[in-house]
């Protein structure tokens, strides 16, 4: 292999890897699962299967603000979130 050949492959292994971290932070998806779609597929149409998962939903507490919530008690401060109050 020549050096440019290495050097291309290394920038797509680092493209794939954050690409599936940056998807599995956005989506219901686990990262395992989106790296290993990217890597079985080719990376394009890897990444537009990825992109069929659902987002995740993030909820806002209303007595501390936070807006990383995504489960039903704030992560911070632990009160109940009403789960009608979303961000996107």
């Amino acid at each position: 292999m020549t050096l440019f050949q290495i050097l291309l492959t290394v920038i797509l292994i680092a493209l794939i890897f954050l690409t599936a971290r940056q998807e599995s932070r956005h989506r219901k998806l686990h990262f395992l699962v989106a790296l290993a779609l990217l890597i079985g597929l080719t990376p394009l149409f890897g990444y537009f299967v990825v992109c069929l998962f659902p987002k995740r939903v993030k909820y806002l507490c209303t007595y501390c603000g936070n807006a990383e919530n995504e489960t039903s008690r704030c992560g911070l401060c632990g009160q109940q979130i009403d789960m009608s109050s979303f961000t996107s």
